[in-house]
């Protein structure tokens, strides 16, 4: 079977780069005449997974973090058809979150995903599809196979991406101040709420996770009870969460728990819509692919995961 290696060298802080070397060569016992791609930059994994799989490849396996693992299934699509349905993805973790493998009980060093990728068992899980509005005013096509939200998160990614002086003293600075200073500026605002045919409602909300997989934030257990194969989200809506809500039930979001907070909403389906007058943005993976308003729909069982 052919296999590429898509290698996202800047991913964990640079740490897969410098390691990669001494990963290559163990990697080479395990899958010999496989083939390397290095990303150098953003989208480069989409790219990349979309010319090997039209050139006949026949599994992906993912060197890099949450982001490139999302960028990589972008890749398994184009023009909203699945490249090569029997075409097979793994991965091995190397970020700095790792959200994604803990619903499948990955573990996080190198030989852990190697003996998962070694037994090669193999689940046809879902990924979301979401249509949404650019930056430009134009619609986007993106696909995600963990959680996309929208509402406070996509406020702080929209602010890291954009920092300069915070990047300067690192990534997790910045992510922490500007999370921090979100958290005191933002208001909780009203967005108009679909899912299916079974709920339609204007709620106050202050963040809405659609989720695939169960995990999200580096650690965060947003959705204890997703199950990626199952041809369905679990929404996750954390309604009028006030600041001293968000000091107080922050272990709950670790542990799961706060899905029986009596802010918190749960909810199911296959289709979620939202919209809203104020300007929203929406988080994905670290990325802010653009804004709302946005429909999310479930393709089941659309990828063969490695698992």
């Amino acid at each position: 079977m052919r296999t590429l290696f898509v290698v996202n060298p800047n991913s964990a802080g640079g740490k897969t780069g410098h390691d990669w070397p001494s990963m290559k060569a163990t990697m080479a016992k395990t899958f010999p005449g496989h083939e390397t791609a290095l990303t150098s930059g953003s989208g480069d994994a989409t790219n990349l997974t979309r010319r090997a799989l039209k050139a006949g490849i026949e599994r992906i396996i993912v060197v890099g973090g949450d982001g490139t693992i999302n960028e990589t299934v972008n890749g398994f699509f184009e023009d909203d058809q699945p490249l090569n349905p029997d075409a097979l993805l793994g991965i091995i973790s190397s970020g700095t979150g790792g959200d994604f493998r803990k619903t499948f009980k990955i573990g996080n060093t190198l030989e852990e995903a190697l003996e998962v990728l070694r037994q090669g068992r193999t689940r046809l899980i879902d990924v979301g599809r979401l249509s949404l509005t650019g930056f430009d005013g134009e619609s986007v096509v993106r696909y995600f196979d963990n959680i996309t939200s929208f509402g406070m998160s996509g406020e702080i990614m929209v602010k890291v991406n954009n920092a300069t002086i915070a990047k300067r003293l690192g990534g997790t600075f910045a992510f922490y101040w500007h999370t921090l200073f979100t958290l005191m500026k933002w208001r909780n605002t009203k967005v108009h709420l679909t899912v299916d045919d079974r709920f339609d409602q204007e709620i106050m909300m202050n963040t809405i996770h659609v989720a695939n997989g169960e995990y999200s934030g580096a650690g965060m257990h947003f959705a204890p009870m997703a199950q990626p194969d199952d041809g369905f989200f679990d929404i996750i809506v954390l309604g009028d969460f006030k600041f001293h809500h968000l000091l107080t039930s922050s272990s709950m979001l670790y542990k799961g728990t706060h899905v029986g907070h009596p802010l918190v909403t749960v909810l199911k389906g296959r289709k979620v819509t939202a919209r809203c007058e104020r300007e929203m943005f929406v988080e994905m993976d670290g990325e802010t692919p653009g804004k709302l308003p946005i429909v999310f729909e479930n393709i089941p069982k659309a990828i063969k995961f490695i698992c």
